[in-house]
């Protein structure tokens, strides 16, 4: 328990650390005064204060050395920082025309058992703008058990297309490459502070595998169907509390036929706005993989909007 009690700690430290520091270099960013915003809407929910004048005001003449002494600055952080295997409980927004989001993250999960079950993950996140309806990201995250051992890391990249941007209304087309191929879809309603939204992805991946009787060919395809749905309240300008449940689904071609429930998940996220380009991303979640106990996990990020 000390052990872990340590572990916890010098995670912790560094993941304070690494904000302090983000937070204070875009601070200096903001000293000019902005129009309001919601950073790069990667976490405040539904619809974004202020997010079609943002459009309006990205697509408008920029200042060419600002934007790449932003964007390098951004691109500096997401080496230094190289920050979670799990975001937070959030929707999906893209960005606007020219803008650039950096985002950070970080879990710890499966405390049950202490450092033996512990997984410590971070992720680093680069988003842009391409046109008004298409944004792109790119990130690198990382893994690792409770002793900071068998550490895996992963490079992937996504598209975003707002296909239907309404005042109620929204519908987003993702498509993911992580290793795996993910295409998927969600669908945003709000009212007033209150929205709804489902998200949907299909995985489609090759996995290593030997049944009895297939040893010449140990690789089979599978296809997998993840399916998010959740519910958000803006409480004030600013601060938004987030809940939603995510299920992963499995087929091959050897086994499972009937498909199989992979993992579940139940999480509550508060995402709260420190400035006007800059957000806090918490979570606490409860999940199970499959046949085996439930666990619980934390995951705290921040995502910052350079415009």
């Amino acid at each position: 328990m000390i052990e872990t009690a340590i572990v916890i700690a010098i995670v912790a430290a560094a993941a304070v650390f690494a904000g302090v520091n983000l937070f204070s270099k875009i601070r200096s960013i903001n000293s000019a005064p902005k129009s309001g915003g919601c950073g790069g809407c990667g976490g405040c929910g539904g619809k974004c204060p202020g997010r079609d004048e943002k459009r309006e005001k990205a697509e408008g003449q920029k200042g060419g050395s600002m934007r790449l002494v932003a964007t390098s600055a951004a691109c500096a952080m997401a080496l230094l920082l190289g920050v979670p295997a799990a975001q937070a409980a959030d929707t999906v927004e893209g960005y606007a025309a020219g803008e650039v989001s950096f985002e950070a993250h970080f879990a710890m999960e499966g405390f049950r058992d202490g450092r033996r079950s512990m997984g410590i993950g971070q992720e680093g996140l680069i988003g842009v703008g391409i046109h008004k309806y298409l944004s792109g990201a790119v990130g690198f995250s990382f893994g690792a058990n409770g002793y900071l051992a068998d550490v895996e890391s992963a490079f992937n990249l996504s598209l975003t297309s707002t296909v239907l941007d309404t005042e109620h209304f929204d519908l987003d087309l993702m498509l993911a490459f992580d290793g795996t191929i993910a295409p998927g879809l969600e669908l945003n309603f709000d009212i007033a502070s209150f929205g709804v939204y489902v998200r949907a992805e299909l995985p489609i991946a090759g996995i290593h595998r030997i049944p009895a009787g297939h040893d010449d060919d140990p690789y089979e395809a599978t296809v997998g169907l993840g399916l998010t749905p959740g519910v958000y309240w803006t409480i004030t300008e600013g601060h938004q509390l987030l809940l939603e449940a995510s299920m992963e689904f499995f087929w091959s071609d050897a086994e499972d036929a009937s498909g199989r429930l992979d993992i579940w998940s139940l999480a509550l996220g508060y995402n709260v706005m420190l400035l006007d380009n800059l957000e806090l991303v918490t979570e606490v979640k409860t999940y199970q993989p499959t046949d085996e106990d439930v666990e619980f996990g934390i995951g705290v990020g921040i995502i910052a909007s350079l415009p």
